[in-house]
């Protein structure tokens, strides 16, 4: 009977030690507290898309973005510039909205946007 005591002693200590020296799973082993952390990262930026049918470049900067997009007509770069098409609107909620505000033309998270251009979606990075 004492074995038996000792050995449930023994092991009660070990499992108190481990409880003790680890937690109880609410950390994650550096001392911090259970609550967890997260970086944000800022939608603000200038994010790119291109192939070889032209280029945009979205720009967002607090709640308002806007783009200048350039089709390749094949007519040169000069040409091309002085047809671009420029557009803006607002950002509310990392959603891109034409600039009445109502209508979602697109969504941003701070590593790549999504707008519409054409009749398709174009993912920008930054």
């Amino acid at each position: 009977m004492k074995t038996i005591f000792k050995q449930s002693l023994s092991v009660l200590s070990i499992v108190m030690f481990t409880f003790f020296a680890f937690g109880c799973g609410g950390s994650d082993g550096s001392g911090s507290s259970s609550k967890s952390s997260y970086t944000t990262t800022s939608i603000n930026g200038t994010y790119k898309y291109s192939d070889s049918g032209g280029s945009s470049t979205v720009t967002v900067s607090g709640n308002t973005w806007s783009a200048k997009s350039v089709i390749n007509s094949g007519f040169g770069s000069s040409y091309d510039n002085s047809q671009a098409q420029y557009s803006n609107g607002v950002v509310k909620n990392g959603k891109l909205y034409d600039s009445s505000g109502y209508v979602q033309v697109g969504s941003v998270d701070g590593s790549s946007l999504e707008i519409a251009i054409g009749s398709g979606m174009a993912t920008h990075y930054k």
